[in-house]
């Protein structure tokens, strides 16, 4: 940018009043030099003059004139002296007062024999010198009257003639001849001196005048140049600060003509390329192979675009890096003039993570929906399942071993509780479930998950398993391994894209002594479970196996893959202390083996914990659920462990029973969704009468219950379906612990339970 400076033109105008007055003082300041001198040169040279004079006025006894040129020559030296301290108007009056006297003198006494006339010429001029044209005029003036006025008196004989002047004094014609001859020279001579001196003055302003002008003109340039050098900085701090924002900037800049040939970028854009600008410098994008086909058409259209002048964006490509890499860039353009050339200014920006953060809001946007309609039925459809095994378990224990009705019944229990799992499952894709984990054989589980699987393996797939006979056992979430199972079937029956292969899953177990621990896996010495998942599909690349377990990388196509199931195993196995390795070849297929840590505890023992006998007792318990079948199932299967029942399917019945005899409980055992008065408002009201009364919760699905809903007024909460074992361990649990705490507090409670226990033993 060139700064716009307003030039002032030099040219010649009228003077200003300032210019007048500083002409007028350097011309008074001549003047008063003028006269200066000649008060010096007449005291100088005055004695001699004096000296001469006197001499001769003393031969021809002429005393008046030695006493004027004495009085003229003191006059004079103290005009000199004193000359900077009288006004210049009485030294200069001084001096042609001095000179005209001596004029006079010498007309008078000489005639025209001596220098009269030529002195007052020489005052006139003088005056003019001094005092300007119009004192040089009136001295002029003056002088032609004295020189008239003397000649009068001779021809009058006012004067008398001496004998040494010459014979033409007396005449008329001869004064008159002088004083034309006087008017004429001292007319010429003064109006010469006049305007010699108002040129002079003239000049002297016209040159003041210049050399002001000059002057501004020289500030002017000054300040043009300060300026411009400002107005330079500005221009390198502005270029600087740009230079700065342009490569320094996160998104990528780059500049490009309207053909589409690449004129500039900044780092950015060379780090989102993986290539040095100077290489993509005058070269054309469509011969750069940076986006497909498809992309190349968007990318014209857009150039088209500013061909025509327009703004675009933000609009989205996906370009290739040179390491192969894709990138998803949103890219915005906008066309201008620089200098003399119309460009295109583009600004890209990497969005390939946002895009990945959006698919996994999708994803978890479906699960949340799934999860809703799970939760929706988990309810109702755990409801049913509590009637159905609740009655089954009370009819087995009618039926005698060995029977049909006793195999009947018990295929049937099976089943149930294989749909208590499955429901279970579904909650666990769909929503955050509890992390417990405790021992399980996990050959009937992955059998299970296989089972499930089967049904979705294609029939040109051949399907293998080998699970071996020894019970593994390992502490796991049930839930989770299933997931993970799942996750890595799945994959290999996608990586078989010709829908035609081998899937084959094999479990068995491995020991790791401490040579070979650590030797390529992060596992300490021990037994563990190893369950191996092998496909014969596509492979993986050799450049991808590190990258397989990062969240949201995929090497499938868009719409097919989030990217995320990977992830989830290996989070899963690492958790329970486990360990995940992939070996893959191209062309051959993959296989996943999982390492997971066996349990000390051996299945026998896990049997003799399931099958020892269920804790019973004989306390009050108040039982409200709003399904009638769950209601009287409980009821009789409660009663069978020696309880007193008080069962209903009303929450408001059940609060108005125990406000008329809250002493008369000792649990209560409560469904959380419920018409009029829900399980939690229940307990809040029970609570409030007697805080210390154990409460157990039980539901189908409740997000409270879901969204890890914790309050220190329950004592247990049980998920439907609930068998008949895990129940009765929950009210054992909940009322001795009420019972110690009550004890604790009560010393007399104590001492009768100590009593009591006592007559117990000796009975």
């Amino acid at each position: 940018m060139t700064p716009e400076t307003n030039h002032k033109p030099m040219h010649t105008c009228i003077p200003s009043n300032k210019n007048k007055a500083q002409a007028l003082d350097e011309l008074a300041a001549r003047r008063r030099g003028l006269l200066y001198g000649m008060l010096i040169v007449l005291s100088a040279l005055g004695l001699p003059a004096l000296v001469i004079a006197s001499i001769e006025a003393v031969q021809l006894d002429r005393m008046l004139g030695i006493a004027l040129y004495g009085l003229l020559y003191l006059v004079f030296v103290v005009a000199a002296l004193c000359f900077k301290r009288l006004p210049f108007p009485v030294s200069a009056g001084v001096v042609l007062a001095g000179l005209y006297l001596i004029a006079c003198y010498n007309l008078v006494h000489y005639s025209f024999a001596g220098a009269g006339n030529e002195l007052l010429l020489t005052i006139s001029v003088l005056a003019t010198l001094l005092l300007g044209m119009r004192g040089g005029i009136a001295t002029a003036g003056v002088c032609l009257l004295t020189i008239i006025g003397i000649g009068f008196c001779f021809v009058f004989e006012a004067i008398a003639v001496l004998s040494e002047m010459p014979s033409t004094t007396a005449e008329p014609s001869s004064w008159a001849a002088a004083a034309a001859v006087f008017s004429l020279l001292a007319g010429a001579l003064v109006l010469g001196a006049g305007m010699l001196q108002a040129n002079l003055i003239r000049s002297v302003k016209t040159i003041q005048h210049q050399a002001e002008e000059l002057k501004r003109a020289n500030e002017d340039l000054s300040r043009e140049v300060e300026q411009r050098r400002a107005v330079e900085e500005r221009l390198k701090h502005s270029e600087s600060k740009f230079k700065a924002l342009f490569e320094l900037a996160p998104d990528a800049i780059y500049l490009q003509d309207l053909q589409g040939r690449l004129l500039d970028g900044n780092q950015a854009a060379e780090r989102l390329i993986g290539t040095s600008r100077s290489t993509l410098k005058g070269k054309y994008f469509q011969t750069l192979e940076l986006v497909s086909s498809e992309e190349l058409q968007k990318a014209a259209a857009l150039l088209e675009r500013n061909r025509n002048d327009e703004p675009t964006g933000p609009d989205e490509l996906t370009l290739k890096s040179r390491n192969g890499s894709s990138v998803i860039v949103e890219i915005r353009t906008c066309p201008f003039r620089l200098g003399k050339r119309q460009v295109v200014l583009g600004i890209a920006r990497d969005v390939s993570e946002r895009k990945r953060l959006e698919t996994h809001l999708n994803q978890s946007q479906k699960l949340e929906s799934l999860g809703t309609l799970a939760g929706g039925i988990a309810h109702d459809f755990n409801n049913i399942l509590s009637a159905v095994i609740g009655y089954t378990d009370l009819a087995l224990s009618e039926a005698a071993k060995g029977t049909f009705l006793h195999d009947n019944l018990s295929a049937v229990l099976s089943a149930g509780n294989r749909a208590k799992e499955l429901v279970a499952q579904i909650l666990a894709i769909s929503r955050p479930e509890d992390q417990s984990r405790h021992p399980v054989q996990i050959n009937p589980l992955v059998k299970e998950a296989l089972k499930m699987l089967r049904s979705t393996v294609p029939t040109s797939i051949e399907f293998r398993e080998k699970i071996g006979k020894e019970p593994l056992v390992v502490r796991v979430n049930p839930t989770q391994l299933h997931q993970v199972i799942m996750n890595l079937t799945t994959n290999a029956m996608q990586a078989m894209t010709n829908q035609e292969g081998l899937l084959e899953v094999c479990l068995d177990s491995v020991s790791f002594g401490e040579n070979r621990a650590g030797q390529g896996l992060d596992l300490s010495p021990g037994e563990y479970a190893c369950l191996t998942i092998s496909d014969t599909g596509v492979g993986i690349p050799g450049q991808h196996l590190e990258k397989i377990f990062e969240p949201y990388f995929t090497t499938k196509e868009k719409g097919t893959g989030t990217g995320l199931g990977l992830s989830v195993v290996q989070g899963i196995v690492k958790s329970h202390g486990g360990h995940v390795i992939v070996s893959s070849e191209p062309g051959e297929g993959t296989t996943f083996s999982v390492y997971l840590p066996l349990t000390q505890k051996d299945m026998s023992q896990v049997r003799a914990e399931a099958e020892a006998p269920l804790p019973t007792g004989s306390e009050r318990i108040l039982f409200v659920d709003d399904e009638p079948p769950i209601v009287k199932m409980q009821q009789q299967s409660l009663e069978r462990l020696g309880y007193t029942v008080t069962a209903t399917s009303s929450s408001t019945e059940a609060l108005k029973r125990f406000r008329l005899s809250p002493d008369t409980f000792d649990l209560l055992i409560t469904d959380m969704t419920m018409p009029s008065l829900t399980g939690d408002k229940l307990t809040a009201a029970v609570k409030a009468m007697r805080p210390g009364l154990p409460v157990i919760l039980c539901t189908g699905f409740s997000e409270k219950i879901n969204g890890n809903w914790e309050t220190p007024a329950l004592d247990g909460i049980l998920m439907k379906p609930v068998d008949k074992a895990e129940m009765a361990a929950a009210i054992r649990r909940a009322l001795d612990r009420s019972d110690t705490d009550l004890v604790c507090r009560n010393p007399a409670r104590r001492s009768r339970e100590s009593l009591s226990l006592y007559s117990t033993g000796l009975a």
